[in-house]
């Protein structure tokens, strides 16, 4: 059985992913054509902050819903870590596939530093519900983490699209975004 405690972090989770992916939507659309950055660039980080607030939507409302349907009720987080373990592993490749491409095609990238951060966080995340699939570590500090990298991400995508609605403001565009 699911605490009140457990609902309240999922679901907060919840919120912040879908207030960032939304309010970046705002931000994006105010003036586009006075970006800095490339169309491309500034389409996929959106693409991605959607892709991430349905990662974690999903990912936040399955042990909930598996709590309603009491099913799994002593697997439960070993299921969601496996499930996590999978989803991001499927999204990091996909993230660097689509970061590789646009890098080849367009002469123009994205920070080194952030992208290696956010892989290493990933493959922390992705060990770590491995390790809690297997029932070493606590199952739902593991999922929190999963759930925290993936919000960690947007947060990092919502900060460079303010950047670039900030330096778009200032007449004052970016060598590369």
């Amino acid at each position: 059985m699911l605490t009140g405690n457990d609902v309240a972090v999922l679901l907060g989770f919840l919120a912040a992913a879908i207030t960032l992916a939304g309010f970046s939507g705002i931000v994006t659309a105010i003036d586009r054509s006075a970006a800095p950055a490339s169309s491309e660039i500034i389409s996929f980080r959106m693409r991605s902050m959607v892709v991430n607030a349905i990662y974690i939507t999903i990912l936040a409302l399955l042990p909930v819903i598996i709590d309603a349907l009491e099913v799994l009720p002593q697997t439960r987080w070993q299921f969601c870590n496996m499930i996590a373990a999978v989803t991001l592993g499927w999204a990091i490749a996909s993230a660097i596939s689509h970061v590789m491409q646009m890098t080849l095609l367009t002469r123009r990238g994205f920070s080194n530093s952030t992208l290696v951060v956010l892989v290493m966080l990933a493959a922390v995340a992705i060990s770590l519900n491995i390790v809690a699939t297997a029932g070493a570590i606590s199952g739902k500090g593991a999922y929190f983490f999963a759930l925290f990298h993936s919000l960690f991400v947007m947060l990092s995508l919502f900060y460079r699209i303010i950047l670039v609605a900030d330096e778009a403001a200032r007449g004052r565009p970016r060598d590369a975004q």
